[in-house]
């Protein structure tokens, strides 16, 4: 009931002032964080590494039955066939949950009585900055319409809560100024942990400097910035670089239900998702999707288990389980971010090698040829297929979809067969961007998205 009242005061206030919430909190850890280990404890909260639930439902990544599709919650019927009044009401509040959090510790962290011990202090405010402009970006792939340099500076984006004071109203800010916000945390958040890199054991759901670069080079990546995303990606990489190797049976179990470890070595800043659609066995992965991998891909027996009709689903997981999601940041991502900005910026032999290098990790070993002496055009088609494969179910493909449909040769319509009818999302659709909830719109002066 605590929660869902607070979830409930977020919304009003995002949009209007919330005396009631300033007269009386709903969370007494939120009101009163009186030292550094308060303010700790608020960046380690569970929820914080809890992603948006609706993020792969959009993707060509699966498909589901008609009878499944009944039995499943409206939001996710809605936006598994994108309907154009989609109201993603869980997804928003959630993430403006997360954002509480950081401004919280980022509104106290000078005021609590040891705040004098710098280090300790800096890492707790890097930890928010980070974790504050990672939902920014989580809300923004959704809600705001993908960045395009001659719109951006006039495109509407998200609101962006810089402090914990609802009394203030919420605006939402232009598609520029949102990654403006963003790109500001995460390199103020980069500075102040400096001294902390992660290992093998880190505790992995607390940011590090290495996950600041490697959000920076997603964000630059999804911006179009391929100059950015390569230095951020080599930065990231500079700091930590540790691929699973899918031959090593101490890493990947290939013959179990759950065969990659939560918070494996790859693991660089982890979130997840729980109890998606997508985490069902009834959700079958598209079959060209899993005919694109060779038999001495060990990821086709990694990621996919057969049902009895021979339909395969996902398994492949970073995080241990068939019931949760892996949606964090991983080092895999950031070769492929690597790979393909260096092929966007004419480097084919970088791309090239960074490619190969991940693939090397992944098929049975002595099997997979290296490429060499392609052009970046051509390295660049191969990468792109192999971001898809790779980073199945991370919640990174609905970003790709809508980046990508910005170039005709790279653009792709998504279709859904329920009930023998037929439901279609061409590039570049206004569904690409979902409705702000109406409940926040109700309780605003926000501008709504287009229809």
């Amino acid at each position: 009931m605590k929660r869902t009242v607070l979830l409930y005061l977020i919304v009003v206030c995002l949009g209007t002032s919330c005396q009631k919430f300033l007269e009386k909190k709903s969370d007494q850890n939120l009101a009163t964080p009186q030292t550094l280990a308060d303010l700790q404890a608020l960046a380690d909260n569970p929820g914080l590494s809890l992603s948006t639930r609706v993020v792969n439902n959009l993707t060509d990544e699966f498909y589901i039955s008609y009878d499944y599709w009944q039995a499943i919650e409206e939001e996710d019927r809605d936006s598994y066939v994108w309907a154009a009044a989609l109201n993603n009401y869980e997804d928003w509040i959630n993430m403006y949950n997360h954002v509480l959090y950081c401004n919280t510790i980022l509104d106290n962290i000078d005021k609590v009585d040891d705040a004098a011990n710098t280090n300790v202090a800096n890492t707790i405010k890097g930890s928010a900055l980070f974790l504050r402009s990672f939902y920014f970006y989580k809300v923004a792939e959704l809600y705001a319409p993908v960045f395009d340099a001659t719109s951006n500076k006039t495109d509407w984006g998200i609101p962006l809560r810089l402090d914990a004071n609802f009394n203030v109203p919420a605006n939402r800010a232009t598609v520029e100024v949102t990654y403006q916000q963003m790109i500001s945390d995460l390199q103020t958040a980069a500075d102040l942990l400096k001294n902390n890199k992660p290992t093998s054991q880190l505790n992995k759901t607390r940011p590090t400097i290495t996950a600041c670069y490697g959000m920076l080079a997603r964000i630059y990546l999804q911006m179009g910035n391929f100059e950015k995303a390569l230095e951020y990606a080599n930065l990231c990489l500079e700091t930590y670089d540790k691929l699973l190797d899918y031959n090593d049976a101490s890493q990947v179990d290939t013959s179990s239900l759950t065969p990659i470890k939560k918070f494996n070595q790859e693991v660089i800043f982890y979130a997840e998702v729980q109890y998606a659609i997508t985490s069902s066995s009834e959700a079958i992965i598209d079959s060209s999707l899993y005919r694109s991998f060779d038999d001495s891909d060990l990821r086709k027996k990694v990621y996919f288990e057969l049902n009895p009709d021979g339909t395969p689903w996902f398994k492949g997981s970073y995080n241990g389980s068939i019931d949760n999601l892996f949606q964090g940041l991983a080092v895999d991502e950031i070769y492929l971010i690597q790979a393909e900005a260096a092929a966007r910026t004419g480097n084919a032999n970088l791309a090239m090698t960074r490619l190969n290098a991940l693939l090397s990790k992944r098929y049975q070993t002595g099997s997979f040829t290296s490429y060499a002496g392609l052009k970046p055009e051509e390295i660049l088609s191969i990468i792109l297929t192999e971001r898809k494969k790779e980073l199945l179910y991370r919640g990174t493909r609905w970003s790709d979809l809508r980046r990508l449909n910005k170039t005709p040769a790279f653009a792709t319509t998504i279709k859904r067969k329920l009930n023998d009818q037929l439901i279609t999302l061409p590039p570049n659709d206004l569904r690409y961007t979902l409705l702000i909830p109406i409940e926040v719109i109700n309780k605003s002066s926000m501008p709504q998205n287009k229809r």
